[in-house]
C-alpha cells in the first residue's frame, strides 16, 4: 500500500459523514476503512495524548476548559497546543468560550415548556438525559430547553461525560471504549427506559458503536430528541418569534446515515409551521474536529449551504439536532457575517 503524503492527507481530510458508505454500490464500508487507517497509522495521530486523557477525566476537564478559554482567541496558541494549527491563513478559528459552570451541574429539572399535545404512553417511563460535550460546556441553554420538554420522570446522571465520538472518528478506539464504559456505568445507575439526547452524533455513537466497542448492552433505548417527540406524539408550542420566520431543517449526517432517519426533524417542523419548512441538502462541513483541522475546506462546504438558503431570502433560521452542526452553523455563519440564525430544535420552544 502506498502510504505517502497524499494518502495521509486523504485519510485525515475525511469528514466521517457516512455518505460514501451509504452510496457505495459495491457495499463497501468506506468510512470503516478510513477509521482503520486512522487507527493504524501514527502519522494521523496529530492530537496529543494529554488531550485524550483530559477528555477521559470529566472533572479535570470541567476545571481546565475555563482556563483554556482565557487564551487569546486569534493567537492560534490553543490550536498549537492541540496539534491542530496548520496554516497562518486559517483565520476562521473557534470563537467560543466554555462556560465556567456546566449544564450537568446547574440544570434545574422542571417541565416548564408549554405543550400543545402529548402522549399518555409516557406515563411511568424513566428517562435519563445524556447531555453531550457541546451542550454541557458551550450551549447550556439547549440542554435546559430539552430538560423542560419531557412529560415524564427525567434524571441527569452526574457522572456522564463525552460519548467518545471525537476519539472514535480520530482513530482512538481505546479512548472511545474507556469513555463508553464510564457512561454506561453512569447511565445504568439511573435504570432508564429511555436515554434521551439532543445530539444526533451522540445518539449514533451510543446506539451503533458502544455495543461493538464494549460488548455491553442494556442502558435503555437511545433516542435523539426529534425522534422522541415524533414517536411519543409530543408537540411543544412554537415560540412566537419563529412563527413567521423561514425555517430550514438541517438533518445531521449522523442522523441521516448513522440513525438512518431523514424524516423526524422535517416532519416535526412541517407540523409546527403548517408546511412552511424546507430541508437543507448535504453536510454542513462541521465534522467535529474536521472543522478545526481543515477550516478553509469546512467553511467552503458551509458556504454552499448558505448560498442556497440566502438566494431567495434576506435571512433565515436553520434548525438542527446535532450539537456539532449547531456549532458550525452558528459560529461560522456569524464569522462570515451571514444573516442566519442557527438554533437547536429545543430552542424553538423557549
Amino acid at each position: 500500500m502506498n502510504t505517502g503524503g497524499r494518502f495521509f492527507e486523504a485519510m485525515d481530510a475525511c469528514l466521517q459523514c457516512g455518505a460514501c458508505s451509504a452510496s457505495c454500490k459495491a457495499g463497501e464500508d468506506t468510512a470503516a476503512r478510513v477509521l482503520q487507517a486512522r487507527t493504524r497509522f501514527k502519522e494521523l495521530h496529530t492530537i496529543p495524548k494529554w488531550a485524550w486523557h483530559l477528555l477521559e477525566n470529566r472533572r479535570l476537564l470541567d476545571w481546565t476548559l475555563p482556563i483554556l478559554s482565557l487564551v487569546p482567541q486569534n493567537s492560534g496558541l490553543l490550536l498549537r497546543l492541540l496539534g491542530l494549527f496548520r496554516h497562518e491563513r486559517d483565520a476562521l478559528r473557534l470563537r467560543i468560550k466554555p462556560a465556567f459552570k456546566t449544564a450537568i451541574d446547574t440544570i434545574t429539572l422542571k417541565n416548564s415548556c408549554k405543550i400543545c399535545k402529548s402522549s399518555a404512553s409516557l406515563a411511568g417511563l424513566r428517562i435519563a438525559f445524556f447531555i453531550g460535550c457541546v451542550q454541557n460546556y458551550i450551549y447550556s441553554r439547549v440542554a435546559e430547553a430539552i430538560a423542560a420538554i419531557p412529560g415524564a420522570s427525567l434524571c441527569i446522571p452526574k457522572d456522564q461525560g463525552c460519548c467518545g465520538m471525537p476519539a472514535w472518528t480520530n482513530g482512538r478506539p481505546d479512548t472511545a471504549k474507556e469513555l463508553a464504559l464510564k457512561n454506561i456505568t453512569a447511565l445504568r445507575k439511573a435504570e432508564p427506559d429511555i436515554v434521551l439526547t439532543g445530539c444526533a452524533s451522540c445518539a449514533d455513537m451510543m446506539r451503533n458503536h458502544w455495543p461493538s466497542l464494549t460488548g455491553s448492552k442494556g442502558i435503555g433505548r437511545v433516542m435523539e430528541l426529534s425522534q422522541f417527540l415524533v414517536e411519543y406524539g409530543i408537540v411543544p408550542a412554537l415560540a412566537p418569534k419563529y412563527k413567521d420566520m423561514p425555517l430550514y431543517a438541517h438533518i445531521p449526517c449522523h442522523q441521516r446515515y448513522g440513525l438512518k432517519d431523514t424524516t423526524s426533524l422535517p416532519s416535526l417542523l412541517t407540523g409546527l409551521t403548517n408546511g412552511k419548512t424546507q430541508v437543507t441538502q448535504g453536510c454542513c462541513g462541521g465534522g467535529g474536529l474536521f472543522g478545526v483541522k481543515h477550516t478553509e475546506l469546512s467553511a467552503s462546504i458551509l458556504q454552499k449551504q448558505l448560498q442556497g438558503i440566502l438566494s431567495g431570502n434576506k435571512g433565515a433560521c436553520v434548525v438542527t439536532t446535532c450539537s456539532g452542526c449547531l456549532l458550525q452553523w452558528r459560529e461560522l455563519s456569524k464569522a462570515m457575517g451571514m444573516p442566519i440564525e442557527a438554533v437547536h430544535l429545543a430552542e424553538l420552544f423557549l
